[in-house]
């Protein structure tokens, strides 16, 4: 019998280091644009023409102006928080829509070009703007402190050639950040432990009560 307790101890005590498995989870984060910038006010950090001033009315949409020191930019902060916690980050991506909005250019349908700032890269061109929604890496590094920032700019100087007129123009419409993460695990113990232990309980149960018999005779 004290063979059999040892055994269902044992075994109880390897089921005890047995954790019930976490399943990865994506994080969203969805920043908006209308008008007056992006429609959390939270979201927004800064807008305007490279040192210009620039009304808030259309901060979203980016003009390439006549003068090289007029290129309009907008910048904003994805906010992170993981429900539950996060262990480790897996991997994350940037979508950004963009829209060519022609009809505020004047200028027809032609090739249109945004330059992309992501916190911890450098500075990359993004496809046409008439793809509409475009990814963009992510520095997984850069995501601990709570905020990814972005910038998005139209201007010609940051990257060696002019791809502009000086009519193009386009909207930033959407900006969706996500992030799969591995969940900090608690200790919960998985069903075979459980058995495990119920096991064990009734084995002392049993050993206990032949005990006190032999005892008593």
């Amino acid at each position: 019998m004290k063979k059999i307790l040892i055994g269902l101890v044992s075994l109880l005590m390897l089921g005890m280091t047995g954790m019930a498995g976490a399943t990865a989870i994506t994080f969203h984060d969805i920043t908006t644009f209308a008008d007056t910038g992006a429609i959390d006010a939270g979201d927004l950090v800064d807008y305007g023409q490279n040192g210009n001033s620039k009304d808030i009315s259309d901060a979203y949409y980016l003009k390439n102006e006549t003068s090289n020191s007029n290129k309009d930019f907008l910048t904003w902060n994805h906010n992170i928080s993981f429900t539950p916690p996060a262990q480790s980050i897996t991997s994350a991506l940037l979508n950004i829509t963009f829209n060519s909005n022609d009809s505020n250019d004047g200028s027809g349908n032609h090739s249109e070009w945004a330059y992309v700032l992501t916190e911890g890269n450098n500075w990359v061109l993004s496809q046409e703007i008439d793809i509409g929604l475009q990814l963009f890496s992510v520095a997984l590094a850069n995501l601990s402190d709570g905020k990814y920032q972005v910038k998005v700019s139209i201007d010609p100087s940051i990257i060696s050639g002019d791809l502009f007129s000086s009519t193009d123009a386009f909207n930033i419409n959407k900006s969706e950040l996500s992030i799969t993460y591995e969940p900090l695990v608690t200790s919960v113990p998985e069903p075979g432990t459980m058995i495990l232990l119920g096991f064990g309980m009734l084995g002392l149960a049993i050993y206990g009560k032949r005990r006190l018999n032999n005892k008593e005779i």
